[in-house]
């Protein structure tokens, strides 16, 4: 298989990344699958791919595509964080919270000094303890 330089798979990532946050979905999930095709164990296109899956609601394949991304360092934090998300859509709210503990651990310099992403995480271990506290009520009223 042809190797491309370094710079041709940060634009095609890039490329794939625009149409994501314009929201064409379907041109981006091609170029993120073809970017995983010629550039085999890429996270980028990982984390990519987990993002059109979440935001189509198959929850399930972007669990698979952001574990697949936790491999690398270089995208593991966005891989974690798609995670967590991918787990509160399913509703899987405690392997959400383990999930954003790990971010928590790992990622604490980065946290404290980005206040707009402590909001966010913050926000979704909320999310996670409110969701758990309603499935608990619920669970209550039906016994």
């Amino acid at each position: 298989m042809k190797e491309y330089p370094e710079p041709i798979l940060r634009a095609i990532y890039e490329l794939g990344r625009l149409y994501y946050e314009m929201g064409y979905f379907a041109p981006a999930e091609r170029v993120f699958a073809g970017l995983a095709s010629i550039d085999k164990g890429s996270t980028a296109s990982d984390v990519g791919l987990g993002l059109v899956k979440l935001e189509c609601g198959l929850y399930r394949e972007a669990v698979s595509c952001f574990r697949k991304g936790l491999s690398d360092g270089a995208f593991a934090f966005e891989a974690r964080i798609g995670l967590a998300c991918a787990f509160i859509a399913l509703g899987e709210f405690v392997r959400a919270k383990l999930v954003l503990e790990e971010v928590g651990r790992s990622n604490h310099e980065r946290l404290t000094s980005d206040r707009d992403l402590q909001r966010f995480i913050e926000a979704l271990e909320c999310r996670c303890a409110e969701s758990e506290g309603a499935v608990e009520s619920a669970k209550a009223l039906l016994e």
